[in-house]
């Protein structure tokens, strides 16, 4: 897996998964359809359940679905009930099935007790049959679990690709105002000798005006000095101005180094991204 998808919150996330799925698979392996006696309705029950290490979601999830081969799966007031029944591959005198869906430390468990029209639970019942509806939801249950977890690893991929996506938008607007600034100091740079040749010819001017006047030897020496100190002032600023734009100039070189690898990095999440979306689509596929 790239380096950069294993990153923070991500890495995080996806080593969880890992371990879950890992955890799963040999919890998967270990499982066997169970029966013990249960309270219900204040009389004893027998209930035919299994123990999975699923987010309970998940798990209600798959029973109902499961619970679908059965009959018409009612749900009210958290209470599972399947009633009337179509299938009756258990027992032939199988009337309804309350159903349940229990956490137990990190463990789900799921199940059913089998009941005949008068509420008791049955006695002859096809333990193969029960066994074999068991086992299948467990492996529904964890194809939907790998799915899940294969739906929050593309999340994260989605994720990565997203922050990718505006670390270059985020380089491209800083290039946009380096170019603008490059511009707006180019109009000062350029307008900057007009405005002390200007400034120049008027002095000129104004020197003449003094040697041509009765106080010959007198000249305006107050306003020559303005415009001298406006000629530095506008001198400094071109200066200021060459200065910034250089800086400018070597930012933007910098700034296209971190698009290209602004660019790289998006193109390897998008790859990151794809990949685990192909993923769960074959995942998908198979259910």
């Amino acid at each position: 897996m790239p380096n950069e998808y294993l990153t923070n919150t991500n890495m995080k996330k996806s080593i969880a998964a890992i371990l879950l799925f890992v955890g799963t698979l040999s919890i998967a392996k270990a499982q066997h359809p169970l029966q013990s006696e249960i309270v219900y309705n204040d009389e004893v029950h027998t209930l035919y359940y299994i123990f999975l290490k699923v987010d309970s979601k998940t798990a209600e999830k798959a029973w109902k679905s499961e619970l679908d081969k059965l009959g018409k799966v009612n749900d009210k007031k958290g209470e599972i009930r399947v009633s009337p029944i179509t299938n009756k591959n258990f027992a032939p005198d199988l009337y309804e099935a309350p159903a349940f869906v229990d956490e137990i430390d990190d463990f789900s468990r799921v199940g059913f007790i089998l009941l005949d029209k008068k509420g008791e639970s049955l006695m002859d019942v096809d333990q193969s049959q029960v066994d074999s509806f068991l086992t299948n939801f467990y492996q529904n249950a964890y194809y939907l679990e790998e799915v899940r977890m294969a739906e929050e690893d593309l999340k994260n991929a989605d994720d990565l690709r997203s922050r990718a996506e505006k670390d270059k938008k985020k380089v491209e607007k800083s290039m946009d105002a380096n170019l603008k600034a490059q511009e707006k100091l180019g109009k000062k740079i350029d307008q900057a000798p007009e405005d002390i040749r200007r400034i120049i010819e008027e002095k000129d001017t104004l020197l003449q005006q003094a040697e041509s006047a009765e106080n010959e030897g007198k000249t305006k020496d107050e306003e020559i000095s303005k415009m001298d100190a406006e000629i530095a002032k506008n001198q400094q600023k071109a200066d200021k101005a060459n200065d910034k734009l250089q800086k400018k100039e070597e930012e933007f070189e910098e700034l296209k180094d971190e698009l290209v690898k602004a660019k790289r990095a998006l193109e390897r999440a998008e790859k990151v991204y794809q990949s685990k979306k192909d993923t769960l689509d074959r995942l998908k596929s198979l259910g």
